[in-house]
This record gives structure tokens, sequence and C-alpha cells, in this order.
């Protein structure tokens, strides 16, 4: 079976192509931020390099964020038309629970920390502590979880406002998002379990966190 697996990172979208008889990545791209248009067009050009077609597609994976708010609802909105087009099982994963399952979270006490923008963070600490919080209410985190360890992007947005509250570590201060094998191997059984593929959601929604203000 093939999976196409999907994602909104900072820096545009990532796609996929899975063989799951073969268990191996057919090929992967980053489509820029700058040209997220052109998803169904480069999805139909890694098809054509593999000798397949649309229909060879059994099953989609994606990543529901937290991301970049744009981005990420090109993404959704590309899956679900896919999913309803081609009557496929769409699969749906939360990115902060994929991106924690990458790092030992129980070493010392740390915190996954993203860029929500405007001063937000997404932030995760265990599955109870996870959310979107501002910049003063992320320093109350830090202090009352004695956290140790600061991973992610929102690391350095934060390092000089914390001043000399916070001695310990920044680790991946570029990471913003799980990589593509976290989020096939995590989605992977879902998708070859009869069950589990025929019972999954008719359509997926994006995992923000934050309320969106429409101008």
């Amino acid at each position: 079976m093939i999976i196409l697996a999907i994602q909104s990172t900072y820096v545009g979208i990532e796609i996929a192509l899975y063989n799951t008889d073969f268990v191996h990545f057919l090929e992967n791209v980053l489509i820029p931020k700058n040209e997220t248009s052109t998803i169904l067009s480069v999805l139909d050009t890694l098809l054509i390099n593999h000798k397949l077609t649309i229909n060879k597609i059994g099953c989609c994976l994606v990543n529901r964020g937290p991301a970049p708010f744009i981005t990420l609802r090109t993404v959704i909105a590309t899956a679900n038309g896919l999913k309803a087009a081609l009557q496929i099982p769409l699969i749906g994963m939360s990115g902060l629970d994929l991106l924690s399952s990458e790092y030992d979270m129980t070493k010392g006490k740390a915190i996954i920390l993203l860029n929500a923008f405007a001063n937000d963070f997404y932030f995760y600490i265990d599955n109870n502590l996870k959310g979107v919080c501002s910049m003063q209410e992320i320093k109350s985190i830090l202090k009352n979880n004695n956290i140790t360890s600061i991973i992610g992007n929102g690391g350095p947005l934060i390092k000089n406002n914390l001043s000399n509250e916070f001695s310990g570590e920044f680790i991946d201060p570029e990471k913003g998002n799980c990589s593509l094998h976290t989020l096939i191997s995590h989605g992977y059984q879902q998708a070859i379990d009869p069950l589990c593929r025929t019972n999954t959601t008719p359509y997926i929604t994006p995992l923000y966190f934050k309320e969106v203000t429409i101008f």
C-alpha cells in the first residue's frame, strides 16, 4: 500500500510517499511557504516519478499541528479533499505529541516550546500539560514545573527575556516539527490495521490551540 504523509512546517509543507510493502520512503519533498498552492501538482509529479496514479494512495497521514496557521489550513484542506475524492482513510495526529516522542521527556524536566507568533508559545511538558501560553505565562510554567531543558524554536525567542531566571539548556533551537519518519512510524499501524482504517474520522481539523481572528 502507498501512504501519503503530509505536514505543515515553519518553512513550508513536507510531502512524502511511503510504500508499506517494502517498508521504505519512495520520495519526499519540501514545498516552500510561497508555493503552497502547488501541493497537488507536486504530489502528481511524485506519483509520476514512481509510475503511480493517485488512486494507488491507500491512506493519508497528517500532522494536525500546531503550526503556522496559513500553511496548516492548506494542508488540512488538501488532506480532507483527497480523503473525500479518493475515499481513503485519513489519520490525523497531534504534532506536539509526535514531536515529544523524539525526545526523552522524562530526563530531567524538559519542555517543548514552539513559536506561536505574537509573543505566544505552544508548549508540551506531558500529555496533561500542553497548549498555548504568553511570554509572561511561560516564565511561570518553567518555574512551577522545575524545567531544566527547553526544546524547540521557542527557546531562542524567550532566552533574552529570561535574564537569570533560567540556567538550563536549550536543545534543537531550530526544531519546529517532528520528522516525516516519526509521522509515518506513529500512523503506520493505524494505516495497515483494517479496523482502524474503517473507523477513521470523515475529516480532520487543525490543532491550533489559539483563537483565530478574522479581519
